[in-house]
């Protein structure tokens, strides 16, 4: 009959592995709960870097294992003039977020509004509005969400030559309505422009048209997308 051989504990190796584990577990927990050292802001120019790091909750640079980069873009998604964002983490705990910005197209004047390249119209929380142009009177809700659409098409550039819009339905002889989605833009250089929500794109060859007019001063009405349909009515001297 064998005898059964007793394997004694090596008490070294057992210290030893024991001594790996805890220091192995020691460095991922402080991994782990290591704060943030450095965020990255870019592309931002209204909403300020504080109200960034607010909403998306890193304003006290927590553990940069505590929230997913999806998570942080959700939260910084639900400001109003953010259109897109992308959050990357990156060795040395440091955090780029970079914004891409809706655009401030123009002026609501009876609701003291703005309306924004999204579609959307926000609360107008900006001290200078200077430079959009003024819409200056009512617009049925789903006809100013067209218009909105269309007019966040257009150029900046071309935006900052306007001055005031205007609602403006055109009648027939009988006061009929025979188009209700005709809007009148003043522009800076004295020209009136008569639009709808489907010719606002040709806007966007504004200077060519300007240029095509000799230096006379009128009503450039367009009714389709085709710069064909241009028709100009110079004003009486």
């Amino acid at each position: 009959m064998k005898k059964k051989v007793r394997k004694r504990l090596n008490i070294k190796r057992t210290i030893v592995f024991l001594l790996f584990i805890y220091i192995i577990g020691y460095l991922v927990y402080f991994m782990l709960n290591q704060p943030i050292k450095h965020i990255e802001i870019s592309g931002n120019s209204r909403v300020s870097d504080n109200e960034i790091l607010r909403i998306s909750k890193l304003e006290n640079y927590p553990s940069i294992f505590k929230y997913r980069t999806s998570t942080i873009e959700k939260r910084i998604k639900t400001i109003e003039l953010v259109n897109e964002v992308k959050v990357k983490k990156w060795f040395g705990f440091k955090v780029i977020i970079e914004v891409d910005e809706n655009e401030l197209l123009f002026y609501y004047k009876n609701t003291d509004n703005i309306a924004i390249s999204s579609g959307n119209i926000i609360k107008n929380n900006y001290n200078n509005v200077y430079g959009l142009p003024i819409l200056l009177n009512d617009v049925d809700k789903d006809l100013l969400k067209k218009f909105i659409i269309s007019f966040g098409n257009i150029k900046t550039n071309i935006i900052s030559e306007m001055n005031t819009i205007e609602y403006k339905p055109l009648y027939n002889s009988e006061n009929v309505v025979i188009s209700d989605n005709r809007f009148v833009i003043l522009m800076n250089d004295g020209n009136t422009i008569e639009v709808n929500t489907n010719s606002l794109s040709v806007l966007n060859k504004y200077n060519d048209i300007y240029a095509s007019l000799d230096g006379k001063k009128g009503t450039i009405s367009l009714d389709t997308n085709k710069l064909s349909s241009l028709v100009f009515i110079p004003y009486e001297e």
